[in-house]
């Protein structure tokens, strides 16, 4: 037996590869450095078709969403299946294409209409982050991303 668990030596793998991929899994995928981007219906299609992993975490995010009762990526708003996310925030490594997980983020409505571009409704699910998963997250210019020097 494994310590406790109820596991036996056969179980544990099984047990391991079910286990659901975390916000700390993915802050250490990435080496708390990644980019937060809006998908829309044409490039989350062409994100479903062209990455089997992103099809996978939304399929799941969809399937557990009456268990897991997802908030707004920007307010405090929980989707529901009836009430899905009206468009689709996506977190990825930027610098790491050996990173393996992303993280998805839906915004309800309302959201969508308080903060009409790209670049306010990424600026406020950032804020969210920051009251509750990333209290030390800092924004940084895109700019920089590729610049070789610091950020």
């Amino acid at each position: 037996m494994d310590g406790g668990s109820g596991l036996n030596r056969h179980q544990r793998p099984r047990a391991a590869r079910q286990r659901r991929y975390s916000i700390r899994d993915f802050h250490v995928d990435t080496a708390g450095v990644f980019s937060i981007g809006v998908l829309t219906s044409l490039n989350i299609t062409a994100l479903i078709l062209t990455n089997e992993g992103i099809a996978a975490t939304l399929i799941d995010w969809l399937a557990r969403i009456e268990q897991t009762r997802p908030l707004c990526a920007c307010c405090d708003f929980i989707f529901t299946r009836e009430v899905p996310p009206t468009l689709w925030l996506i977190a990825q490594a930027v610098g790491n294409p050996a990173a393996r997980g992303a993280m998805l983020m839906g915004a309800c409505e309302d959201c969508c209409v308080r903060y009409p571009t790209n670049g306010t409704l990424i600026a406020a699910a950032a804020e969210q982050l920051k009251r509750g998963a990333w209290p030390d997250l800092r924004l940084l210019d895109p700019a920089h991303f590729g610049a070789g020097g610091r950020a």
